[in-house]
């Protein structure tokens, strides 16, 4: 049995994002400042208001949790109470495609046609052990796959991402050295608390890097 696991960039990023949000409606609602805003600052709490309602509403929709037995796989959307079944022997084929949006990171998505017109997909965007969840899947099925497509995609997706890594790293780097020095001046557990999270963010992208440059490099060495 196999289970998935939440990416940790794109969980700690949602949750940074909504509890920001979080704090600054309870800050401004118990500090009853929000009449005494100008509409420039009203307009931007405005912004992180809605931020709650969006992510908590794509939560609802999207967030899923896939579990891997022998003979199926069990898709499970938990805000939704809901759990959808899907028996290997079903399976007709299995694709892969890039999954990007403009000026975004690229990500491979997985997708599985079943019979009857059924089908589900995943990206590792989402998760962590996209790649266990990836093998598992094709050591228990028999059907149409096209892995050389696989392993193309996986090389563009590197070159992509290796530039894309390096240059978060950059802008996290810099972050860090930011709430550092603002606490050397006056120290706070938010603060610790952030720098923290920056500093996993940074070792997990750092983590990264090495796997795409080490992919672009076996793909150089293969064509030498």
């Amino acid at each position: 049995m196999k289970i998935s696991i939440p990416s940790f960039l794109t969980s700690t990023f949602v949750l940074s994002l909504l509890s920001t949000s979080i704090y600054l409606m309870c800050e401004t609602f118990m500090s009853k400042f929000i009449p005494e805003l100008g509409n420039l600052k009203s307009l931007g709490l405005l912004f992180f208001y809605s931020i709650v309602p969006i992510i908590l509403v794509f939560l609802i929709k999207k967030f899923k949790i896939i579990k891997l037995s022998e003979e199926s796989i069990n898709v499970i959307y938990p805000f939704r109470f809901k759990k959808i079944e899907y028996r290997f022997s079903e399976v007709l084929k299995i694709d892969w495609e890039i999954y990007s949006s403009y000026r975004s990171s690229d990500y491979l998505r997985m997708k599985i046609f079943f019979k009857g017109g059924r089908h589900i997909d995943f990206t590792n965007v989402e998760y962590e052990n996209f790649g266990g969840l990836e093998d598992f899947i094709l050591n228990n099925v028999k059907c149409k796959r096209s892995i050389s497509k696989k392993n193309k995609l996986r090389l563009e997706q590197a070159k992509t991402n290796r530039f894309d890594c390096a240059l978060y790293l950059v802008f996290l780097s810099f972050c860090l050295y930011v709430i550092f020095i603002s606490l050397i001046k006056q120290q706070s557990v938010l603060k610790y608390s952030i720098l923290f999270l920056l500093l996993l963010a940074i070792l997990r992208l750092v983590k990264h890097l090495i796997k795409y440059v080490n992919i672009v490099r076996k793909e150089k060495k293969n064509d030498a």
